[in-house]
């Protein structure tokens, strides 16, 4: 018997899971056939002669179906930082697979808001974070050629469409390389950068765990240093394109700074008498907070035209540089969860409000965006999964997790991969819970016994599948016996104890019989 006990979506993973399992044989399919080739009709076939195959036909890309392609700054820093030529060499390569346009990240998300397009308004990227066998090494920059240029020419050789990918609303970066970006380097800006409503009270993104500090949206100083940078990549007389990335909040717990307050408060037209709870609870990092509080619709609806507005202005400043350049964007495809990042990419004639009226309201509806860009590219590769072990009565039992997957919550689901142990410890023990940017599952250990502790993995769900362990909840002394369950929602975290109210008579009967 398999038991199913969990599925969710996995927003962040980037990786086509059905393509890989048929690239590496992993799926159960018949073997290809080769074609029939037709015989000349002019030139009769000797029966004793073989007919030598037709040598393949690269097949032709289709006409005007447009291709993108993404080059993501970290990871590729290594290869293009210093190297002009191995730019032209993938360019080819890119245009050689049938790819008709490029987006080149030009600000890019590790670079805490840094550039590599000619600009005074901000420093140029020194340095990126990669991983270099299998250690996260920092990557230093010597040349000082034009990045984005490099990139413009080699591309316009290839014959491809050349867009600068831009970070919008990043400030600042930190990790175990240290901390960079201008937020860190530049007070005025410093002071704007967005505040979160954490679960321990209001607080900077600077003082808290996100390794992106973002700037506040909301504050027109931040706006119009973004805007002057778009002005100049605008400038790039061959630059066929621009693509905002992270055009957005940081997420549903900002901003909540003193400034967004008097905003939002001018919007509604009256004051939050308690702030932010009358808004969202402290703490609250996804979906609708339950019991609904007093102004949250009006909270996504405010921050969505912020957003909206933005993008005009935006547009706007971009096409007054360059009236023939695209403006476009880059969102996440999952519309009916994306309202926590204050975005609304739809038309302004999508009826948001209809479909979803749980959180979207009519004036949601006249702040979407997608009339304002030229291009927009929409990640919809989310899966689904369903986790679970066989309990057939093996002593194999509870050793391996299978790991299914879908692009739809109600299925199908194909197998698409498993993870095994040695021991008993692969059953589940709660809801999945993401943090920070793990996804965290709760496990039963079961190697004495059913249910005796409960051990958290840090799971990973890119191939290859593998968890490792964080930690183990062993139960105390008031319920001896067991632990084995543990689940997260909103802010309550339920577990639960096992002891024999009868003490050591249960005890005996329950070995005795074992």
């Amino acid at each position: 018997m398999l038991v199913l006990f969990m599925a969710f979506a996995c927003d962040d993973n980037k990786l086509d899971i059905e393509a890989e399992f048929d690239k590496n044989g992993w799926n159960e399919q018949e073997t290809p056939q080769e074609p029939e080739h037709p015989a000349d009709p002019e030139q009769p076939v000797d029966p004793e002669q073989p007919v030598d195959p037709e040598p393949p036909v690269d097949p032709e890309p289709v006409k005007g179906k447009r291709c993108f392609i993404w080059i993501e700054g970290n990871a590729n820093f290594r290869d293009y930082g210093d190297s002009r030529e191995n730019i032209a060499r993938d360019m080819e390569k890119i245009a050689d697979c049938g790819f008709t346009d490029v987006v080149v990240d030009v600000r890019p998300a590790g670079a805490g808001g840094d550039v590599l397009f000619q600009t005074d308004k901000c420093s140029q990227v020194q340095y990126m974070g990669a991983y270099i066998d299998g250690v996260y090494t920092r990557v230093e920059r010597s040349s000082s050629w034009d990045y984005l240029q490099a990139f413009i020419e080699e591309g316009h050789k290839a014959g491809l469409n050349v867009y600068a990918g831009f970070n919008t609303f990043c400030g600042g970066h930190v990790s175990g390389l240290g901390k960079n970006g201008v937020i860190f380097r530049d007070s005025n800006l410093a002071q704007h950068a967005t505040v979160m409503n954490t679960a321990e009270g209001l607080k900077s993104i600077v003082d808290v765990w996100a390794d992106e500090k973002f700037f506040n949206p909301v504050h027109p100083d931040v706006q119009n240093y973004v805007i002057g940078l778009l002005k100049d990549m605008a400038a790039y007389d061959d630059l066929d394109g621009i693509i905002l990335d992270r055009a957005r909040f940081h997420g549903f717990m900002s901003d909540f700074s003193d400034y967004t307050r008097g905003e939002f408060e001018k919007y509604i037209g009256k004051s939050v008498t308690n702030w932010p709870a009358d808004v969202l609870p402290a703490g609250h990092e996804h979906f609708l907070p339950e019991p609904m509080t007093p102004h949250v619709k009006e909270w996504i609806e405010f921050r969505c035209k912020v957003i909206h507005d933005f993008m005009t202005d935006a547009r706007g400043a971009v096409k007054s540089v360059n009236p023939d350049i695209d403006f476009g964007a880059y969102v996440g495809g999952w519309y009916e969860q994306y309202y926590d990042k204050g975005v609304n990419w739809a038309s302004p004639d999508y009826m948001a409000s209809f479909y979803f009226p749980s959180w979207a309201t009519k004036k949601y509806e006249s702040y979407g965006i997608a009339d304002l860009l030229d291009v927009q590219i929409i990640r919809y590769n989310s899966y689904y999964y369903a986790l679970g072990i066989l309990d057939s009565g093996t002593p194999d039992d509870y050793k391996t997790l299978y790991i299914y997957s879908s692009q739809d919550l109600l299925g199908p689901y194909k197998l698409a991969g498993q993870i095994n142990h040695s021991e008993k410890i692969a059953r589940g023990a709660g809801n999945i819970i993401t943090y920070k940017e793990q996804i965290i599952r709760p496990a039963q250990d079961c190697k004495l016994d059913y249910g005796k502790s409960v051990i958290l993995y840090d799971l990973s769900l890119e191939p290859p599948y593998h968890e490792d362990i964080i930690n183990t909840i062993n139960p105390d002394s008031k319920y001896p016996e067991g632990l084995h369950t543990y689940n997260k929602g909103l802010n309550i975290t339920v577990i639960d104890g096992i002891k024999y109210r009868f003490g050591n008579c249960i005890s005996f009967l329950k070995n005795y019989f074992k």
